[in-house]
């Protein structure tokens, strides 16, 4: 239910199987965090290969986690989809959702068009909103271990703010790796909307992807 969605369960984590008899143990079973761009500078360790001056690698190396599953190599990993960016760790999951300007105009307008792919695969989490109460909320944050299927938004909890601060401040190193990629108040720009700004346009896209799903259940 959460395809296309940037929410932990079904969504953008993923089973990832390895198979090397010389390098890890059978039935080794690992849970540390992990993200594809990690496999480039693993390939080229393990291969012995000299990376490129000009060539950049985002990812960290894994391969220490062959001989030694339960120590990390990573603290988080940053995922985006549509208008939503998230930092995972292995408790917590942080999600950002901020649209554009133009975006929100639109939606105020009742432009047909953006309301189907904001509520749509691209959309980010619009496709959650089944399962998960708050899929629409413009800052949301779960206790993965608690709430594994991300049902309690703790961003509003003042028990969790110094949690959520943490990770919104991660999320922010986060972006300014990115060059020209304004987002929301974490990397202002002129196209950019505060999340808190446009509750009403939250609520209208939570009533229209709640009843394209109602449509789509009709025999």
């Amino acid at each position: 239910t959460n395809k296309g969605s940037l929410l932990k369960t079904r969504g953008t984590e993923v089973p990832c199987i390895m198979r090397w008899p010389a390098g890890i143990a059978a039935d080794t079973d690992c849970h540390e965090l992990i993200q594809n761009t990690d496999f480039v500078p693993t390939w080229f360790q393990l291969a012995g290969a000299t990376v490129p001056p000009a060539y950049r690698m985002d990812g960290v190396r894994i391969n220490p986690l062959f001989k030694s599953p339960t120590t990390a190599v990573r603290d988080h990993v940053y995922a985006e989809i549509g208008a939503a960016r998230s930092i995972k760790t292995t408790q917590y999951n942080y999600l950002a959702l901020r649209y554009t300007s133009d975006q929100i105009a639109a939606v105020r307008s009742g432009s047909r068009r953006h309301l189907k792919t904001m509520t749509g695969l691209s959309g980010g989490v619009a496709r959650s909103v089944q399962s998960t109460p708050d899929a629409l909320a413009n800052d949301q944050l779960y206790d993965l271990v608690k709430d594994p299927r991300e049902q309690n938004n703790l961003a509003r909890d003042p028990a969790h703010q110094a949690d959520l601060k943490h990770l919104q401040k991660t999320l922010t190193a986060e972006l300014l790796r990115f060059r020209r990629r304004p987002f929301g108040e974490f990397i202002p720009g002129k196209n950019t909307a505060n999340g808190g700004t446009y509750d009403e346009v939250l609520t209208k896209l939570r009533e229209v992807a709640l009843q394209s799903k109602k449509k789509k259940r009709k025999p």
